[in-house]
């Protein structure tokens, strides 16, 4: 929520990883600067909407209550904040097409578009947000069904270019609940709950940049930061005890989490 992201990786592995991308012949670093590079034209070619949905609970038996909610967190690029989410319905007997409840304003606060309904146990309740017509979005059906915590909250990345969709609804399956990415292009939509999917779905909106172009570029800024951890790093190593060998388990453990980064 706003601020400049951190490493909190210790100055040796940060060395490693310098000495990594200066190499500019490992695998690995190469992939994973393509991958940032693509995501980031992707960012610069579309616009984003950040959805939370879920509930929160309260009381015991019979007198328990949920309150069933979805929320807009944020919106990036072409999107307006206010006003994206047309409404949302809520269905507690999914078998039914007519809806439950249907909130046409986020009354709460907190919550955003909210539904409360009290039973003695967990039951489904489905939520159906609609858009704007402007943006051109099909409905978007989150299959939940309610959770006894004091509040169970996911969160889904709408990630969308210029263009109508021709689907006119998207069912996400939210149980158990868990997070989502539904990715717009082409008039399609690509839907999913790993971020691994998510990025190569994005990548190949891109397709305009070569692999060797986006690793170069995205390169540059990472080698500098890198670096200047190097220099750190050394202008404070006297005294220091000597790093293990390449085949203690201390080091084998870094490389792991280097790779990992």
């Amino acid at each position: 929520s706003g601020g400049k992201a951190s490493s909190d990786a210790s100055e040796e592995l940060l060395c490693r990883v310098a000495a990594r991308v200066a190499a500019g012949d490992d695998p690995q670093i190469e992939m994973q600067l393509t991958s940032l590079q693509q995501l980031e034209a992707a960012r610069k070619t579309s616009s984003r909407m950040l959805l939370e949905y879920g509930n929160v609970s309260s009381g015991r038996g019979s007198k328990r209550s949920y309150t069933t909610f979805l929320k807009v967190i944020v919106t990036e690029g072409c999107v307006a904040d206010k006003g994206c989410v047309a409404k949302v319905d809520f269905n507690i007997n999914p078998g039914y097409s007519k809806p439950t409840s249907t909130a046409k304003e986020p009354a709460d606060k907190k919550l955003g578009f909210a539904f409360e309904y009290a039973m003695a146990r967990q039951y489904p309740c489905f939520m159906t947000v609609h858009f704007r017509p402007d943006l051109g979005l099909p409905k978007l059906n989150i299959e939940y069904v309610v959770q006894d915590e004091a509040k169970t909250a996911r969160r889904i990345l709408l990630d969308m270019s210029t263009g109508r969709v021709a689907e006119k609804e998207i069912a996400f399956e939210a149980d158990p609940p868990r997070n989502a990415w539904i990715h717009f292009s082409g008039g399609r939509s690509v839907l999913s709950t790993s971020h691994l999917n998510f990025a190569a779905a994005a990548a190949a909106s891109v397709g305009a940049s070569s692999g060797a172009e986006a690793a170069s570029a995205a390169r540059r800024p990472i080698a500098a930061k890198a670096a200047a951890a190097k220099s750190r790093a050394g202008s404070g190593s006297r005294g220091r005890p000597a790093a293990p060998s390449e085949g203690s388990s201390s080091r084998a453990g870094s490389r792991s989490r280097a790779e990992d980064c």
